[in-house]
């Protein structure tokens, strides 16, 4: 029988784990014997077969590679062509094929490796030369297209890049999915003199203070906010306290030539009529020169899926807080299912829908 080995004799002489040959022996790939008193004793062929195990898999191959690997020589051995007249060529064809599996796995893990390299490099570059590229450019030139942030609670502090930045932006979500954090983050770090108007509460007003016209605060007049408002109840809106409010905020950031303006919760005590007419107001005027906007909404009325054109943009908020993605208003898109079941038609009553949602987190919550 020859010379037997313990466990920890084998542990010592590989340096391998007693875990490892644990596994080892779970897969087929050593077959220890035992001795009089039960414990697993290795020969000699035993260790030169656990240290070819070690071997191959510390140059990258799988356990069942391995098993392939010596079920060549097992097929050879059981029709006794080993080792003198095994032919050369068909055992070199059988272990080729393995290797060359091997090969193509090492190569696959190599160009992905270099491609996140080339992504890596790319992104320096952009960042790198944008001191140079902006330089002479105003801050609201800087801030046309893109905006790089790290995200406020509820995530935790993930880097956002958002690219391509339209007339008319949504951010939108479920309740608690972060939308309006999200919203203010970008508005405090977005460059431009840039306000944020809060629909949610009583109007109030923030604004840039880094710009040296922030001072300055500009009402607009009267008879311009009468004339809008008109305007707005002749394509469908009915007229109220609420819509006026809105409409004399939209008009006083126009007034002080802020770009962009973001305005929370925009639907706010707006039925549906007045929504749409909303819609098409703020469609106009983005498109009349005015400025950039970036709407807090929930409401399916404000994001028409169907009517999203090419200068309006979708950020969705998931409500599991994973990162904030763009999605296309296009069915089966990323993102677009979710995205669609977190829009609430403004003929859904809102504190239904409130403490409907409180219910059903905690709902969810118990089940866990």
């Amino acid at each position: 029988m020859g010379a037997c080995f313990s466990v920890s004799d084998v542990v010592k002489l590989l340096g391998v784990t007693r875990k490892a040959l644990r596994v080892w022996e779970d897969h087929g790939l050593v077959h220890p014997g035992r001795n009089a008193s039960g414990y697993r004793v290795y020969t000699e062929d035993d260790l030169l077969r656990a240290f070819e195990t070690w071997h191959l898999q510390s140059i990258g191959f799988s356990l069942d590679s391995v098993k392939s690997y010596f079920s060549v020589f097992e097929r050879l051995e059981s029709e006794n062509r080993i080792p003198d007249d095994t032919p050369i060529a068909s055992l070199y064809k059988d272990l080729s094929s393995i290797y060359a599996q091997h090969k193509e796995k090492l190569e696959k893990q190599i160009s992905r490796v270099f491609n996140r390299m080339d992504e890596t490099l790319a992104s320096l570059d952009f960042y790198s030369d944008a001191p140079t590229s902006w330089r002479g450019q105003d801050k609201t030139s800087q801030s046309a297209n893109a905006a790089i942030i790290n995200l406020p609670r509820p995530w935790k502090g993930e880097r956002f890049d958002l690219r391509d930045i339209q007339l008319l932006n949504y951010i939108t979500g479920s309740l608690e999915s972060g939308k309006t954090q999200l919203a203010r983050r970008l508005f405090l770090s977005i460059s431009g003199r840039a306000c944020f108007i809060d629909a949610s509460h009583a109007m109030h007003y923030r604004y840039d203070d880094s710009s040296p016209e922030s001072s300055a605060i500009c009402l607009p007049s009267e008879s311009r906010v009468d004339t809008v408002v008109a305007n707005l109840i002749a394509d469908g809106a009915t007229e109220s306290e609420a819509l006026r409010r809105r409409v004399q905020s939209i008009e006083r950031a126009i007034e002080a030539r802020y770009d962009p303006v973001f305005i929370d919760d925009v639907e706010n005590d707006l039925d549906l009529p007045t929504q749409r007419a909303l819609r098409r107001h703020f469609l106009a005027l983005t498109k009349s020169g005015g400025p950039c906007l970036f709407l807090v909404t929930c409401s399916s009325v404000i994001v028409d899926l169907a009517a999203v054109g090419p200068n309006e943009k979708i950020i969705f908020c998931p409500s599991n807080h994973s990162s904030p993605i763009c999605v296309l208003s296009q069915p089966g898109s990323p993102g677009y299912e979710a995205l669609t079941m977190s829009l609430v038609s403004p003929d859904v009553d809102r504190n239904e829908f409130v403490l409907a949602s409180a219910q059903q987190s905690r709902s969810k919550a118990q089940t866990r």
